[in-house]
C-alpha cells in the first residue's frame, strides 16, 4: 500500500495523466484507509473521465461515508466533463449510472446522493421515469427532492414528469409541482395549471397563477384576478404577486399596454397590503409613462402613503420621456417637504438636464435637508451645466454645504476625466481649484486643468504656473488652450501663451499641432515661418528623372545655380519662377507648379541671419528629396513616400547674413511636395528672414 501511494503521489506531482497509474490502483486507493492515497486518486480519476464511471458509480452505495463522498465528489467533476457536446455517450453512462440507484429496493441515502447528481448529467431528450416515480413516494423529504430535481433538469421530459404528478398529489404537494413548472416555463403545461386555478385550495390556486404569470395572455386575465380576489391571508402575498408578474409579462410581450397599466392601478386602489401596493407602483414606473404620475400621487395620499414613498421615489426615478418629466415637475410643486427631498434625490439620478433648474434650487433652498440634497443631486446629474451651482455651494461660508458640494466637484471632474470629456473635465477641474480649500485638493484640481486646458483657465495657467512649470506641461495641452483661446475670441491672450509656447515645439508631433492652430491665428505665410518653415522659392522644372538614376543627373549645373539662367528641353526655354507657399506647414505643392510624372524640379532660395549659427535643416517629401546648403549636400534621400514634418534632419552651419538653400524634388507619381524649415540643434524654430 505504501508503495502505491507513493505512485499515486508522484504521479499527481510530476503531472502525469491517469493513464500513467492503473484504473485498479486508483480505486484501490480511493476505498482504502489511507486520506492521502484517497485525495490523489480522487484527482488522478476525474482525469479518467468517461473511464472511470463504471468502476465509481457502485462506490456511490459504500457503507463509508468517506468513500461515496469521495466518490460523489468525482463523479460531480465527471458530469462538468461530459456534459460538452461530443461526449453524449459517457454522459448517457453517467445518467443511467444513477438512474440505477432510484431503484425502490435502493436504501433512500442511495436515491438521495443520486438525486443530487443527475441535474448535472441529464440531458434533453433523457427518458426521467425513476424520478418521477419518486413524487409519489411514500416518504416526503424523498418526494420533495425528487421534484427538486427535475424542477434544476428543465428539460421537457422533466415538465411532463411533473406536471402529470399533479393529478394524484395532495394540494400542498401541487402546489410545490406548481411552483416547479412557474420555473420551467413549459406552454404543454398551461392547461394544467389554468385547470388548478380554480382549485378549491387558496394554496394551488395562487401557485397555478403564479405557472400562469409567464405567459402575459391576456386570456387568463379572469382567471388571474380571481386567484387574487379568493386568496386568504397565507395566500394572497403569493397570489398578487403572480398578478403582478402577469402584467409585467402583457408588457414584456407588447400590444397591451393599457392592459397592464390597468392591472398595476386596480391592485394599488383595492389592495392595502404595502408590499402588494409598492410592487404595483414599480410596474407604473418601469413600463409607465406621465399618466402615472397622478396615480402614484394619489396612492400616497392614503393611509400608507408615506410606507409608500420609496416605491413612489424608485418609480419616479425610472419613468422616461419629456411629458413625463413635465409631469414630475408639475407633482413637485404639490409634494410634501419629505417628499421633496427624495424627488430631488430621483430627479438627480435621472441624469436629465430638464431638472437641472430645480435641481439648482433646491441646492439654494433654506431648509438644510433639502439644500443638501440638492447638492448631492447636482453632482449625480453628471450635467456640466451643474457646476455653477456646486461651485457656489463650495464656495459659501457653510461648512457642510461647501463639504457636499467639493466632493460633488471631485466626482464630476473624476467621471468626465474617465470619459475623457475634455471640455466638460477642464470646466470641472477649474471650479474645484477655485473652491479648493486646502493645498491637496488644488493641487489635484491644477493638474486636472493642465491635462485639461480651457480659455476660461487662461489666467490660472498663466498667473498661477512658473516658467518651469509650465515647461513641464504637455505641448498638446498647451496648444489646445491656445486654440480654445483663439475661438473665444482671446486673440491677445492666444498670442501670448503661444508665443511662450514656440521655444518648446521641438518635436514633428508639437508642429503638426502647432501647424493647425497657427494657421487660424493669422496669415499662413506668418504662421509657416513662425515655426521655422521657408515659404518662398525659386523654382525650376520639371526634368526627366528615373529613380535608377536618383540625384546623379546634373540638370541646373547644380548646387551652384543661377536663377536668372534659362534651360532648354524639348525645345522649349524654362526658366526659374518665383514661388510662395500659403501653407501654414510650408508645403510647397510641386504638382501645382510644374507638374508631371518621373520627374524632377529644384527649388532656391537665399535665407540671412544675423550672426554664424549652428542650426538644423528639417524636410519632409513626397518623393524623394536632396538639399544643399551653400553649396554643400546636406540631406540625401532617394524614396517614395508621402511627405510629413520633419522626416529627414541634417546639421550646417550657417554663415553671418545670406545663405543659399537648394533642393531637388523627385516625382514618381501621385502627390509630389516637400517642406523645409531650419531650427536650432534644440529643435526650436531658427529666426530668419528670406532674401528676395
Amino acid at each position: 500500500m505504501k508503495q502505491r501511494v507513493v505512485l499515486l503521489t508522484l504521479a499527481c506531482v510530476c503531472g502525469f495523466w491517469a493513464q500513467a497509474t492503473p484504473l485498479d490502483d486508483l480505486i484501490q486507493g480511493l476505498t482504502g484507509n489511507d486520506e492521502v492515497a484517497r485525495s490523489t486518486a480522487r484527482q488522478l480519476l476525474v482525469r479518467e473521465g468517461g473511464a472511470a464511471l463504471p468502476r465509481v458509480l457502485p462506490l456511490l452505495t459504500h457503507e463509508d461515508a468517506r468513500i461515496w463522498w469521495a466518490a460523489n465528489n468525482v463523479l460531480t467533476e465527471i458530469a462538468g466533463q461530459v456534459s460538452v457536446p461530443g461526449r453524449e455517450a459517457e454522459r448517457q453512462v453517467l445518467t443511467d449510472g444513477l438512474m440505477a440507484l432510484l431503484a425502490p429496493e435502493q436504501p433512500a441515502n442511495f436515491k438521495i446522493c443520486a438525486l443530487r447528481l443527475l441535474p448535472l448529467a441529464t440531458p434533453e431528450g433523457c427518458a426521467v421515469e425513476p424520478i418521477a416515480k419518486l413524487l409519489a413516494d411514500t416518504d416526503a423529504d424523498l418526494r420533495e427532492k425528487a421534484r427538486e430535481t427535475l424542477e434544476t433538469i428543465r428539460t421537457t421530459q422533466a415538465a411532463e414528469a411533473l406536471c402529470n404528478a399533479l393529478d394524484a398529489a395532495d394540494p400542498a404537494f401541487q402546489s410545490a409541482l406548481l411552483i416547479s413548472l412557474s420555473q420551467i416555463k413549459k406552454p404543454f403545461c398551461l392547461d394544467k395549471a389554468a385547470s388548478l386555478a380554480s382549485s378549491a385550495d387558496a394554496r394551488v390556486r395562487a401557485s397555478a397563477a403564479l405557472a400562469l404569470a409567464c405567459t402575459g395572455n391576456t386570456v387568463y386575465i379572469p382567471l388571474m384576478k380571481n386567484v387574487w380576489k379568493s386568496s386568504d391571508a397565507a395566500t394572497s402575498f403569493d397570489a398578487c404577486d403572480a398578478l403582478l408578474r402577469f402584467a409585467d409579462a402583457i408588457v414584456m410581450h407588447g400590444g397591451n399596454f393599457d392592459t397592464a397599466m390597468g392591472l398595476y392601478r386596480e391592485v394599488l386602489a383595492n389592495d392595502n397590503n404595502v408590499v402588494h401596493q409598492s410592487g404595483a407602483i414599480a410596474g407604473l414606473g418601469r413600463y409607465g409613462d406621465e399618466s402615472a404620475v397622478p396615480v402614484i400621487l394619489e396612492a400616497l395620499k392614503s393611509a400608507n402613503g408615506r410606507e409608500l414613498e420609496p416605491a413612489a421615489l424608485a418609480a419616479f426615478a425610472s419613468l422616461q420621456g419629456v411629458n413625463a418629466d413635465n409631469a414630475l415637475l408639475d407633482a413637485y410643486a404639490e409634494a410634501s417637504q419629505d417628499m421633496k427631498i427624495g424627488m430631488v434625490a430621483a430627479f438627480g439620478r435621472k441624469q436629465d438636464a430638464a431638472f437641472l433648474p430645480l435641481l439648482a434650487a433646491a441646492a439654494q433652498d433654506a431648509d438644510p435637508a433639502l439644500h443638501k440634497a440638492g447638492i448631492n443631486a447636482l453632482a449625480d446629474s453628471r450635467q456640466a451645466a451643474a457646476l455653477d451651482g456646486l461651485l457656489a455651494n463650495a464656495q459659501s461660508d457653510h461648512a457642510e454645504y461647501k463639504e457636499l458640494a467639493v466632493t460633488g466637484l471631485k466626482r464630476l471632474a473624476q467621471l468626465y476625466r474617465q470619459q475623457n470629456e475634455k471640455e466638460a473635465a477642464g470646466k470641472a477641474f477649474l471650479a474645484l481649484y477655485r473652491a479648493a480649500a486646502n493645498d491637496e485638493d488644488k493641487q489635484a484640481a491644477f493638474d486636472g486643468i493642465k491635462q485639461f486646458p480651457i480659455p476660461e483657465a487662461f489666467d490660472v495657467v498663466m498667473n498661477s504656473m512658473s516658467p518651469e512649470e509650465m515647461d513641464k506641461l504637455p505641448v498638446a495641452a498647451l496648444v489646445g488652450l491656445v486654440k480654445g483661446m483663439q475661438d473665444a475670441g482671446r486673440a491677445d491672450d492666444a498670442n501670448k501663451l503661444m508665443a511662450r509656447l514656440m521655444a518648446r515645439l521641438n518635436t514633428p508631433d508639437a508642429v503638426r499641432q502647432a501647424i493647425a492652430v497657427l494657421g487660424q491665428m493669422g496669415p499662413a505665410v506668418e504662421a509657416a515661418h513662425k515655426l521655422g518653415f521657408v515659404n518662398h522659392w525659386m523654382i525650376a522644372g520639371p526634368f526627366p528623372w528615373s529613380m535608377a538614376n536618383a540625384f546623379n543627373v546634373i540638370n541646373v549645373n547644380e548646387p551652384n545655380v543661377d536663377p536668372k539662367a534659362m534651360y532648354r528641353l524639348d525645345n522649349k526655354d524654362m526658366a526659374w519662377q518665383a514661388h510662395e507657399t500659403g501653407d501654414a506647414g510650408g508645403v510647397v505643392n510641386l504638382s501645382a507648379v510644374c507638374p508631371g510624372d518621373h520627374v524632377c524640379a529644384y527649388a532656391y532660395t537665399q535665407i540671412s541671419v544675423p550672426a554664424e549659427a549652428d542650426a538644423v535643416v528639417r524636410t519632409g517629401s513626397d518623393d524623394g528629396i536632396k538639399v544643399w546648403v551653400n553649396g554643400q549636400a546636406v540631406i540625401e534621400q532617394n524614396v517614395d513616400r508621402p511627405c510629413d514634418v520633419d522626416q529627414d534632419q541634417g546639421a550646417v552651419k550657417l554663415n553671418a547674413g545670406v545663405n543659399t538653400i537648394l533642393v531637388e524634388c523627385t516625382q514618381n507619381g501621385g502627390g509630389w511636395n516637400f517642406r523645409l524649415r531650419l531650427t536650432t540643434p534644440d529643435g526650436a524654430a531658427l529666426p530668419f528672414d528670406i532674401v528676395k
